[in-house]
């Protein structure tokens, strides 16, 4: 701009100059012709800034520019919300398997499951012993009277066997017959001593001595069950007399008189299952007990009582068949002459319904039979040899 200024001066002053070379009374001449024009002078100083004019428009975006180091990571912020699941991924390969736990808690017993086929009949058992020689009831003897003395509640005829065991190896509670069969010399206690009643072969309760006599197991304090006075039992009196009488007898402590004769019948033992009368017939229970016991069967009533088992009954009692007198009675006490009866099981072991009759022995060792329920009632099987 300094330029500018003093090269306009100078144009002014050459002006002026050629002006002022003429006739002064004829007025200004004309005007030459401009001269060269002369070089330029220095730069004068800078002038002042001036105000900034307004911002242009931005120009377009430069290139990113390489990214920076990263810089350290910030505190954590909140935790944001679950997202939705996403799709199951494929399943991996199993794990080798780990360590088996500590057993659980047995759990309930299930419902009773209908009985199951009959299994195919094993080989025949080698043959048993020889016989004895004895008469129909079997060999009779007489162990003795124990020490320890009982009132009429020794919790069961088994419990009464269990006692006379204890004191005389292979004995067990005298029947009023077996004892008088025996011909014992020993002297009676003088409280007397508590034995079973019989029964003749023809079912008639008797205290008398005979081989076709057996056991009665209905006059013995409710089959030693009770001391409560008003039951009627059966003792042997200090003279050898046998007594049957409901007079406060079941209160006094007696010793019981014990037997050592061999029977014949064998308890084999007690079903582990228990079962409702519908067993799939009388074969099927058999077969039930050969299973449990081999060689064993269904016990009937008065085999049961004969083979003077000691073995406590379930709780809940265990099915046998009846049994029948020789006058084809019903029987649930008597001698070797009786059998089995065929028609009191719960119609041969076919139905749990109520109303059909069954045959069990219950837990104080006496044979009952009743239809008030008892063949859906599930109980195991006496097992007889």
């Amino acid at each position: 701009m300094r330029r500018w200024s003093l090269m306009r001066d100078l144009t002014m002053v050459a002006l002026l100059g050629v002006a002022g070379c003429g006739d002064e009374s004829s007025g200004p001449g004309p005007v030459g012709p401009a001269g060269p024009s002369g070089a330029t002078g220095l730069a004068g100083p800078a002038g002042p800034a001036g105000a900034p004019g307004p911002a242009g428009p931005a120009g377009p975006a430069g290139p990113p520019g390489a990214t920076g180091p990263m810089g350290p990571a910030g505190p954590a912020g909140p935790d944001g919300a679950t997202g939705a699941s996403g799709a199951p991924g494929t399943m991996g390969p199993a794990g080798p398997p780990g360590q088996p736990g500590p057993p659980g808690a047995p759990g309930t017993t299930g419902p009773q499951g209908p009985a199951g086929a009959v299994g195919a009949a094993g080989p025949r058992g080698p043959a048993g012993p020889a016989g004895n020689g004895a008469e129909s009831e079997d060999e009779v003897g007489f162990a003795g009277f124990t020490a320890a003395t009982f009132t009429g509640n020794l919790g069961g005829r088994p419990a009464a066997h269990a006692a006379c065991a204890a004191e005389f190896a292979g004995g067990h509670l005298c029947h009023a017959s077996e004892y008088v069969l025996s011909t014992s010399t020993t002297a009676v206690p003088a409280s007397g001593a508590w034995l079973d009643a019989s029964v003749t072969a023809e079912g008639v309760v008797t205290v008398q001595g005979s081989s076709r006599f057996g056991r009665n197991s209905g006059r013995s304090c409710q089959s030693f069950t009770t001391d409560q006075a008003g039951n009627e039992g059966t003792y042997l009196a200090p003279g050898g007399a046998i007594v049957q009488t409901n007079v406060d007898l079941c209160t006094i402590a007696r010793p019981l008189a014990c037997c050592d004769g061999a029977p014949k019948p064998a308890l084999a033992g007690f079903t582990a299952q228990a079962f409702t009368g519908n067993l799939g017939g009388r074969p099927a229970a058999h077969a039930r007990c050969d299973a449990a016991f081999a060689g064993s069967h269904v016990c009937h009533a008065v085999e049961y009582l004969r083979t003077v088992s000691s073995t406590p009954v379930p709780a809940a009692g265990a099915w046998i068949d009846a049994s029948v007198d020789e006058r084809g009675a019903l029987a649930l006490h008597g001698p070797s002459s009786s059998g089995r009866n065929t028609g009191r099981s719960c119609l041969a072991f076919t139905t749990a319904q109520a109303g059909n009759e069954g045959t069990y022995v219950r837990p104080n060792g006496a044979p009952f039979s009743t239809n008030l329920d008892t063949c859906a009632t599930a109980r195991p099987i006496a097992c007889c040899y």
